[in-house]
Parts: C-alpha cells; sequence; structure tokens
C-alpha cells in the first residue's frame, strides 16, 4: 500500500496529475467509491454474531471518541489557543474514511470494513459536531445546527452505512447486477485513494513542517498515544479479534485530511493543521506497522 503512496508521488512529481485532477479523484474516492465499499460489506443476509460484533464494534468507537476529547483537552499548550484548537482536532479525528477504510480491506478484508463502519459513523457524527466546535473555538460566530445537521445527514459516509443498515437489517438485497457493479467500484478504493494521499504528500510543504517540533508532538499523541490507550478497553471488553483489530487499525491513522477543510472553512488555522497532515500522513508509513506488531505481542 505504501508503493502506492510512492506512485501518487512520482505521479505528482512528474506533472501526471494536475491539482484539478487531484480535486477530481479525491471526490470520486470519498463520494462513490468510499460508500460503495461500505455497501458492499453489509451486502449480505443478516448473521446476529455479526450483528452482535458490529454492537461491540460501536461501542468501542464510541469510547474511543469520547476518550481522545476529554484526554485531548490536557495534552497540548494553550499558549496559542489557534494552534491549540487544531492540536486537538488533528489528534482526534484519524484519517479513518479515506485511509483506514482502505487499509482495513486490504489486511481484513470485506468483514473488517464491515466492522470499521462503525468508527467511520462515530468520525462523521463528533467531526461535524465537537470537532466543528473545537476549530471554531470561542468565535462569536457559532456553527448553526441546521447546517451541520445537513453536512451530517448528506455526508457520503453516513449514507453509505444507512444503506448498509437497510441491506443488511431487512430481507432487502442488491440485485446480482448492481451488487457486480458495486463490488468493481469498491475495488478501486485501495489503489486509488494511496495514490491521492501520495499526490498530497507531494504536494506538502514537508520541508517546512519538518521544522516545527509542536507538530511532532501532535503526531505522536495522534499515531501512537491514542491508538495505545485503546488496549485496555480490548482487555476489558472483550470481542472477536477482526473487530479489535479494525478499531485499532482506525485509531493508528493519521489526522484526518478533512481537518485543514473544515479549519479554512471555519477560520482556523488550514495551513498548521496541513502541516500536522502531512507529517503523520509520513510517519504513519512506520507507525502503523510497528502499532500493529505491538497489538499482534500484547493480545
Amino acid at each position: 500500500m505504501f508503493l502506492l503512496i510512492a506512485v501518487g508521488y512520482i505521479c505528482d512529481k512528474v506533472g501526471l496529475v494536475t491539482k484539478r485532477g487531484i480535486k477530481q479523484m479525491t471526490d470520486i474516492v470519498l463520494l462513490i467509491v468510499s460508500p460503495a465499499v461500505i455497501i458492499q460489506s453489509y451486502n449480505q443476509e443478516f448473521d446476529p454474531n455479526l450483528a452482535k460484533n458490529l454492537g461491540i464494534a460501536f461501542v468501542y468507537a464510541t469510547i474511543a471518541h469520547a476518550g481522545m476529547i476529554v484526554f485531548s483537552r490536557f495534552l497540548f499548550s494553550k499558549k496559542n489557543p489557534g494552534k491549540y484548537n487544531i492540536d486537538r482536532v488533528c489528534s482526534i479525528y484519524t484519517n479513518s474514511g479515506f485511509m483506514g477504510i482502505p487499509l482495513i480491506l486490504s489486511v481484513l478484508g470485506e468483514e473488517g470494513v464491515f466492522y470499521g463502519s462503525a468508527f467511520l459513523a462515530l468520525f462523521n457524527i463528533t467531526l461535524w459536531t465537537q470537532g466543528v466546535a473545537a476549530i471554531k473555538g470561542r468565535q462569536k460566530e457559532k456553527a448553526k445546527p441546521a447546517a451541520i445537521a445537513k453536512q451530517l445527514l448528506l455526508n457520503p459516509g453516513v449514507i453509505g452505512i444507512l444503506i448498509g443498515f437497510l441491506i443488511f437489517f431487512t430481507p432487502i438485497s442488491l440485485p446480482d447486477p448492481v451488487g457486480q457493479a458495486v463490488g468493481h467500484i469498491a475495488n478501486l478504493n485501495t489503489p486509488l485513494a494511496m495514490i491521492v494521499i501520495g499526490t498530497y504528500i507531494a504536494r506538502s510543504n514537508i520541508l517546512q513542517a519538518l521544522k516545527e517540533i509542536r507538530i511532532y508532538y501532535t503526531s505522536l499523541i495522534r499515531l501512537v498515544v491514542f491508538p495505545l490507550l485503546m488496549i485496555p478497553i480490548y482487555l476489558l471488553l472483550p470481542s472477536d479479534s477482526l473487530v479489535y483489530l479494525t478499531n485499532f487499525i482506525a485509531m493508528a491513522c493519521p489526522a484526518a485530511a478533512a481537518t485543514s477543510m473544515l479549519a479554512a472553512k471555519y477560520g482556523g488555522d488550514a495551513i498548521y493543521a496541513s502541516k500536522i497532515i502531512a507529517i503523520s500522513t509520513v510517519l504513519s508509513v512506520l507507525t502503523i506497522p510497528l502499532m500493529v506488531i505491538v497489538i499482534g505481542f500484547v493480545l
């Protein structure tokens, strides 16, 4: 997968893709391919054991997001409120959709994506509520609840999960031709998403970001500290290994790309957010395999 990221990096550096082309590829992944992956994972007959494990996955995701929201309040310096807000958001919200789902699909298969959808659902709900509020900080103009609700309901990840629920929990199923088409689209997820991430890294000012020590600290919290804090939860609330591994991989992903877009939209420090995203993504090439080794050793 990291070789695919390198392909994207090279494509950008040699001029095979333009800024507009990258945006279009990103839209295809987010709006079409990612929901197709989720829908495909739910396109099966109802199974009580799968439903039980999905419930546990939602519990893990809820504990993870609640814990990160609470702990992040005390882990960063408040001397610079603007950077404090971005540090919190970048440490809480992982690239679980754009990078996590492809990783889970490659390592754990469609059943892993099925359980990983729980993390993605909590990610979308909390990002558009707590995440937006954190970015805005103490600004006078607060995000409108109606606008946030609209973003939640129209979010492609949430739509994909809702369609998946309809298929899994009811007698409804996709006709074979539709199911095959969804499967073909879903197969684009890993290569296309990784190539796009490679182009993002190529267009980031990595050298400038490397000079800011604070970014390394935030990346350490995001990539190492928060994932490791979930291990006691897995021990206290045991489950099928596939369930906690999907949660752990999602937790180990770098800062969410959406944080910089939300920062730009709601008056946060979008440039600083972009630096954290770039550095944490590069470092994740090393930390994600390391975290998987650690959890394999512990559990």
